[in-house]
């Protein structure tokens, strides 16, 4: 039977997607841009320096030749992807705003009660520092940035080595970044869902404080409810606690961990690409 704040919740989990889906847009072009970039100048190199169409490690050993080609490569990188990091950044807040508006109107229309909706600087700052899997998402896209880099440089140096075409090179450069952009994706979505799901617990938690003191609000587990839910997701399904407790996986293989929203429980095989959510109702105390 549906909640009754279901439809809700749900158009709060679309319009997180949406958002993602517009970002991801915008990070593809960022990616196409690298590429670009990357690619010419290998093919200055080449221009400069290979002898009927085949450029040598020797060769670019020459004059600190093969150094600054890397200097540039890492430069691209670090532009490009601070941009990806910053446009991301500025959704994930929007997302966040969003998520914990939607919610906290939703529920003041239910508890018929005028709840603020508004999340503070400090709860959004909270929230985009809040570790996932150990990193948090400045340190991940530090962490991300720095790979590829070195993946880019180190396909370079192998084909020096191996004296390929520039057309072979090209081809590496692309399947590296359009390998990086997959992850970065799966990253982004993931981090945009977590980020909209805490949004929403915070607001349940904020709402709670401002109806009277007869009523209560609580939140409900909810999966996708698809043959892709993990079992321990399936167990969850439905669990309704207070805004401010944690969900308890009851039985099987991760019996007893505990998450206060989707994506929480701190451990990547019930974290990593969940699509859980969170529902909220009021009850009476």
């Amino acid at each position: 039977m549906p909640l009754p704040l279901q439809s809700e919740y749900e158009r709060i989990v679309k319009n997180s997607e949406r958002l993602f889906k517009q970002v991801n847009r915008a990070n593809q072009a960022e990616y196409a841009a690298l590429l670009k970039y990357v690619r010419m100048e290998i093919a200055d190199v080449y221009a400069k320096y290979a002898v009927a169409g085949t450029l040598t490690y020797a060769e670019m050993q020459k004059y600190n030749r093969i150094k600054n080609l890397k200097s540039a490569i890492d430069g691209i990188v670090k532009d490009r992807i601070a941009t990806v990091k910053t446009q991301t950044q500025q959704t994930l807040i929007t997302n966040a705003k969003a998520s914990y508006a939607a919610s906290a109107e939703a529920i003041g229309t239910i508890a018929e009660v005028e709840i603020p909706t508004r999340l503070s600087a400090d709860a959004v700052t909270a929230i985009l520092q809040k570790p996932s899997e150990g990193w948090t998402y400045a340190e991940r896209m530090a962490l991300r940035t720095r790979d590829l880099a070195v993946r880019l440089q180190g396909t370079v140096t192998n084909a020096f080595v191996r004296e390929d075409s520039l057309q072979n090179v090209s081809k590496a450069l692309k399947s590296v970044a359009e390998k990086d952009f997959i992850k970065t994706r799966a990253y982004v979505g993931d981090t945009m869902h977590r980020e909209s799901q805490d949004a929403v617990k915070e607001s349940i938690i904020d709402a709670d404080e401002s109806t009277p003191a007869d009523i209560m609000v609580v939140k409900t587990w909810v999966t996708a409810g698809d043959q892709e839910v993990r079992d321990a997701h399936a167990l969850l399904d439905g669990q309704t606690v207070r805004g401010d407790e944690m969900f308890v996986i009851p039985s099987g293989e991760f019996a007893g961990y505990q998450a206060d929203a989707p994506q929480g429980f701190g451990e990547p095989a019930l974290d990593y690409g969940c699509r859980c959510r969170v529902i909220a109702d009021v009850v009476k105390r």
